[in-house]
């Protein structure tokens, strides 16, 4: 057989295995929001790392070539339990051993510089299967989630909440404030620890009021507060009736000492009465006489 001919059955070939496979060209049209990792994979080509996509970026690849796209925005882990939740709210034992559940958020980026990316992607993303399906995140990425972010936040939250009584972690603001920066400041290395490598970056946790699971320990509390604020109003209430009656009496002997004023001016309290009978019209200075010998009113 002539070269020529090896070569034409070779191109036949060739063409039969396109016809009858997936052995077009393709193109990958990055969003605004991610970039991809281009592998080549063709029939004749070793699966080997080929390009970086930018983001908002179309490209043509070759038969058989995948290319894997990751989001370049804020990402968000949600353990508050609320609908669209990665998970339920945190249950940690306080240290008087009371479960307190504690709903939790996470704010971060993935870093998507070329050589971050693509260590990620070939140590986590395709363990995982944790790159996008088009324009959205899938089910190998929250998995991924669960698994270094969800599990980490378990482990700082069990080792603060261990710290504090449950009343403490219920009533106080501070404690939550205190939760939420021991969370910032240690999820980023122990996270890094866990996967092996610096993947995500601006990292931002919201720690809300941890809640004891067990109701009838919030009812007692409830029951509590109910009596504190009876007994306050009853306190306020005696001392506002104390307050009265002392300006009532303060009132009253205002009043007398005024009215022992008033009389001291006529000099006695028989001239006094004489002068409130002369205001009100009678005579208090009638004259006496007498009838067969007895003054009226008398009898002999």
């Amino acid at each position: 057989m002539s070269l020529k001919r090896a070569v034409s059955f070779v191109l036949i070939g060739i063409g039969v295995m396109c016809t009858t496979t997936a052995c077009g060209t393709h193109s990958i049209s990055t969003a605004a929001d991610q970039v991809a990792l281009h592998y080549e994979g063709g029939p004749f080509s070793s699966k080997k790392y080929a390009s970086y996509v930018p983001a908002s970026t179309k490209k043509w690849f070759g038969p058989g070539d995948k290319e894997y796209a990751y989001p370049i925005n804020q990402r968000i882990y949600d353990s508050t339990g609320d609908n669209g939740a990665e998970s339920d709210p945190i249950t940690s034992t306080s240290r008087d051993s009371v479960e307190m559940s504690t709903p939790i958020s996470v704010t971060f980026v993935l870093k998507t510089d070329e050589r971050t990316l693509r260590e990620f992607h070939e140590k986590v993303g395709l363990r995982f299967q944790a790159y996008m399906s088009g324009d959205t995140t899938t089910s190998g990425w929250d998995k991924m989630l669960a698994f270094y972010i969800g599990q980490t936040l378990e482990t700082t939250l069990d080792r603060e909440i261990a710290n504090y009584t449950w009343r403490d972690l219920y009533n106080k603001p501070a404690i939550r404030v205190a939760l939420q920066a021991a969370v910032n400041r240690d999820l980023p290395a122990l996270i890094e620890s866990k996967i092996g490598g610096s993947y995500f970056d601006d990292f931002s946790a919201q720690v809300q009021k941890p809640d004891p699971t067990n109701q009838a320990l919030k009812d007692a509390i409830a029951a509590s507060q109910n009596n504190i604020a009876a007994a306050q109003a009853a306190q306020a209430k005696a001392q506002a009736d104390l307050l009265t009656a002392r300006a009532q009496i303060a009132l009253q002997q205002a009043e007398a000492a005024k009215k022992r004023a008033d009389i001291s001016a006529y000099g006695s309290v028989e001239e006094y009465n004489k002068a409130q009978c002369i205001a009100a019209g009678c005579n208090p200075y009638q004259p006496t006489y007498v009838v067969n010998g007895t003054t009226p009113g008398q009898t002999k």
